[in-house]
């Protein structure tokens, strides 16, 4: 004898909201995987095979968009100085800490 469930509005709720969510995880994988080809499309070649043929074929003209969105809506608050300064840091040796050795035992 099969079981019949009562359709339960909540249940259909969580089932669209888990949707959602993958889909929206898979729509930012995309839009990765689309900015990385934007960007350099030969080294990034092999991502290409990941995408959908039709968006593939966009992923310049996103790049390029994402670009000149940043430099008119971002570029312009940034402190130049201050920008200049992060970005010769050497975070890696500012961290202080050194790897492990291969027995795990650390050699601070």
């Amino acid at each position: 004898m099969t079981t019949v469930y009562p359709k339960s509005d909540l249940l259909c709720l969580a089932i669209g909201a888990q949707r959602e969510a993958f889909a929206d995880l898979q729509e930012r994988y995309y839009n990765l995987l689309c900015l990385a080809v934007g960007t350099q499309r030969r080294v990034f070649a092999d991502l290409e095979a990941y995408l959908p043929k039709t968006r593939s074929q966009h992923c310049v003209f996103e790049y390029q968009r994402l670009v000149h969105a940043f430099a008119k809506a971002i570029i312009p608050h940034i402190d130049r100085e201050r920008a200049k300064q992060v970005l010769d840091m050497n975070w890696l040796e500012s961290l202080g800490s050194k790897p492990a050795s291969s027995n795990g035992n650390s050699n601070n």
